[in-house]
């Protein structure tokens, strides 16, 4: 997807704390969704609700038409990235002082 590093950063943030639900789940009216379109919908609601493109600085437009052009296996590479992102930064993993 070629994001840069304000970008990335983004969406972990308002990937903050999203449960994801594979395409294969039977949950009622959750089945269709992609990851794609559950983490485009997350961004697009955290940019206009919680204004995370001011926040991080970023160009909300081409920011929404990179991942707007990316196709399901970049999205699942993506989400395997802000997991490790959050495993890494994860506050609970560190050793008390």
């Amino acid at each position: 997807m070629n994001l840069d590093k304000k970008e990335f950063m983004l969406i972990a943030d308002s990937t903050n704390g999203l449960a994801l639900v594979e395409v294969s789940s039977k949950v009622a009216g959750i089945a269709s969704m992609t990851i794609k379109s559950q983490i485009l919908t997350n961004v697009i609601e955290s940019i206009e609700f919680d204004k995370l493109a001011e926040k991080w600085e970023v160009n909300a437009q081409e920011l929404l038409a990179k991942m707007e052009n990316a196709d399901e296996s970049e999205y699942k590479q993506l989400w395997k990235q802000i997991e490790e992102f959050w495993i890494k930064n994860d506050q609970s993993n560190r050793e008390k002082l």
